[in-house]
């Protein structure tokens, strides 16, 4: 368990170094909705804009730009995505 959570911190400290409040999240359904997005992505902290973009070249491909009040929040998304699928 220690060494879980060591890796876990290690990966939050260093993903978003710079101390970004905002994700860009690409291979976003064209289907959900904002208010869908901005539910899934609240358990990592305060959803403070929601935007999903159309892909000029695809319909089937859509992107998503989330920005949170803080900058802990970008980097508990990421790392709960490169631990959940890797």
């Amino acid at each position: 368990i220690v060494v879980v959570v060591l890796l876990l911190l290690s990966l939050i400290q260093t993903i978003n170094s710079n101390g970004q409040k905002a994700l860009w999240i690409g291979n976003v359904s064209p289907e959900c909705s904002q208010n869908l997005v901005s539910h899934v992505f609240m358990k990592f902290g305060s959803v403070t804009f929601c935007n999903i973009f159309p892909n000029e070249r695809s319909n089937e491909i859509a992107y998503l730009l989330l920005h949170y009040d803080n900058d802990i929040s970008p980097r508990l998304v990421t790392t709960y995505f490169k631990v959940s699928f890797f």
